[in-house]
Formats: C-alpha cells, sequence, structure tokens
C-alpha cells in the first residue's frame, strides 16, 4: 500500500512539473547528513554514524525533487512543492511531501551567490522506532511500525546561479522533534544536502 502511494505521489508530482515546466524551477535534491543537537538522545549505535560522532552525525542517503512556482532565477517570494525519500538514521526508509515558502536573494555586490530562506509544512511516512537502554545502548532498534506525521520545517539555503539560470545550493534545514517517529523522535535535527536546481 505504501509503495503504491509513494508511486502516485511520484507520478502526479512528475505531471505537474512537465505541465509547468515553462512557468518555474525544477530542483534535485542529494540529501546527505543529519546532525542530533543533543548528543545522548542521539543513536548511538546509528548503522551509518559519522566517524566517532556515535550517532550525532549521521549519513541519511536519499534524494528528493523540488518543485519552485518562481519565474527561473528570479529573486524574492515563492511557494514551493516538494517531495522525497532518505533512510533515517536506523535505516528505515522515510517518505515525505510537503508545501512551502522560499525567500530569495542574491548577496550584496554579487549576481551570481545567492541565499534564500525556507519555511515547509510537511507530511511523512515513517518508521516508529526506539532504543532499549538509551544512549550508549548495545542493543539495536525496536520498530513499532510506520506513522504518518506531520511536520513544519525551516531552513537557509547558500548558492550559486550560473548564467544560464541553474544553480547549486547548500541546505541546513531544522527539524523539531516529533515522537511518532524514530527519525524525528527525542531530539530536534539539522538536515544538510546539496541541490542542483534547473
Amino acid at each position: 500500500m505504501l509503495k503504491k502511494g509513494i508511486v502516485t505521489l511520484v507520478a502526479g508530482f512528475s505531471f505537474l512539473i512537465c505541465s509547468t515546466a515553462n512557468a518555474g524551477e525544477i530542483s534535485l535534491d542529494l540529501y546527505g547528513l543529519s546532525y542530533h543537537l543533543k548528543k545522548q538522545e542521539s543513536y548511538y549505535n546509528a548503522p551509518r554514524s559519522v566517524s566517532s560522532s556515535n550517532g550525532q552525525w549521521v549519513f541519511n542517503p536519499g534524494a528528493g525533487i523540488d518543485y519552485d512556482f518562481r519565474e527561473k532565477g528570479s529573486m524574492g517570494f515563492s511557494g514551493y512543492t516538494t517531495l522525497g525519500y532518505f533512510q533515517d538514521c536506523a535505516d528505515y526508509p522515510f517518505y515525505f511531501a510537503g508545501l512551502g515558502v522560499k525567500y530569495r536573494n542574491y548577496f550584496y555586490g554579487s549576481d551570481s551567490m545567492f541565499w534564500s530562506l525556507q519555511i515547509a509544512g510537511a507530511a511523512a511516512s515513517a518508521e516508529d522506532w526506539t532504543t532499549i537502554g538509551g544512549y550508549n545502548s548495545t542493543q539495536t532498534d525496536i520498530s513499532s511500525g510506520r506513522n504518518t506525521i506531520f511536520l513544519p520545517v525551516g531552513g537557509l539555503s547558500l548558492g550559486y546561479q550560473f548564467e544560464n539560470k541553474n544553480y547549486l545550493s547548500y541546505t541546513i534545514t531544522y527539524v523539531p522533534q516529533n515522537n511518532n517517529a524514530g527519525g524525528t523522535a527525542g531530539t530536534n535535527l539539522l538536515f544538510m544536502w546539496l541541490t542542483f536546481g534547473f
């Protein structure tokens, strides 16, 4: 059932992009790192914990696609939609879709370097998992099934716009604690990723 729902979302989103491709910007997101703001509430035995961070920094591979309703390459406010997937800190799939608003502007004196702020509301399908024993636990995660959750998110992007108005950017997004899914339970998170816009 979940796979059919995701396929339907992807097909619908693809139709939206194809039908409005001349009116806005499409971007591909490559998800990467998460940072748990409270180390004692991170997943100590995370399968992809980075270096010796003991689960405070975790590599979360995944990909997403955004559609920004702005005129390509323009600055100012615009609405956007987002759809994506990544592996959470216990290696369970985390699917999400959302709507939001962005504000983008050039750095003073530049016509290529830009910054943007974005806020969005997202619905996600995520595994609800926990660990026994808390931080430093040697036991693995225990799942109690999947939940649908709703999350507010806010982020900052820094980017470079090419002459053809395509761009590359790096985004840091804040996600508040939500105890209904293992990937967002216990602590506030920062997620980081790269974006190619065209």
